[in-house]
């Protein structure tokens, strides 16, 4: 488990935030460079970025990241 979460820097509310964030998310998003794995942790770290930002609306979360993934991927072109 990555150290932010056993370090409690979230709560558990957040925590199930975030996944259940991730679980809308991950269904929304197209596959980074074919890598199941790497497109998992960048919606992830992009989700992470949202509840830092103070988002706790899990459509807006899930917008914001995905939007996120979107720009990153344009920006690569």
């Amino acid at each position: 488990m990555p150290q932010r979460f056993e370090s409690q820097v979230y709560t558990a509310e957040t925590t199930r935030l975030m996944k259940d964030a991730f679980e809308a998310g991950r269904h929304n998003v197209k596959l980074v460079e074919n890598d199941l794995a790497l497109t998992h942790q960048l919606l992830a770290s992009a989700i992470i970025d949202q509840v830092n930002a103070g988002v706790r609306d899990v459509d807006a979360i899930v917008a914001g990241a995905v939007a996120t993934m979107a720009a990153a991927r344009n920006a690569t072109r």
